[in-house]
């Protein structure tokens, strides 16, 4: 429903026309599409922050380790 939304010229969608219908009603559900899309584009930058700080964490770790174990 986004991309019927959102790409207005786009006539057909996965080999299906797109009807008139499916597109008005995509238009009116967008607004709840969209804060849905913002919610888990939130979610995912905050599970990728997290993620990269646990890689940085692990890597200071191992760097740690091979220091101890060359002294």
């Amino acid at each position: 429903q986004f991309v019927v939304a959102t790409l207005q010229q786009l006539k057909w969608l996965d080999g299906k026309e797109i009807e008139r219908s499916e597109r008005i009603q995509a238009l009116q559900n967008f607004p709840v599409i969209e804060q849905q899309i913002r919610e888990q584009e939130k979610a995912y930058c905050l599970k990728r922050a997290k993620d990269k700080e646990e890689a940085q964490r692990n890597l200071r770790e191992e760097e740690e380790k091979e220091a101890k174990a060359r002294s």
